[in-house]
């Protein structure tokens, strides 16, 4: 559950609910529940306003931290 004021744009309150709380505990690291890590990024864009153009490219460096098994 998320509690947002949209006056000032900032979450008042966080609070997992439901089986998530009872699977997990009140208490975890989020680190752990990640199946993958960004450990670097570079993005190289460019803008055309008299074309009403974007363009770019994006490079990722990921680390699968745990693969899921399949369905």
């Amino acid at each position: 559950m998320s509690l947002f004021q949209r006056a000032e744009p900032q979450h008042r309150a966080l609070r997992s609910v439901g089986a998530k709380l009872a699977s997990r505990g009140q208490f975890y690291n989020e680190d752990e529940l990640v199946e993958h890590d960004v450990l670097d990024y570079t993005v190289d864009a460019a803008f055309s306003p008299d074309r009403g153009g974007l363009q770019g490219r994006v490079d990722l460096q990921l680390r699968v931290t745990r693969s899921r098994s399949p369905p």
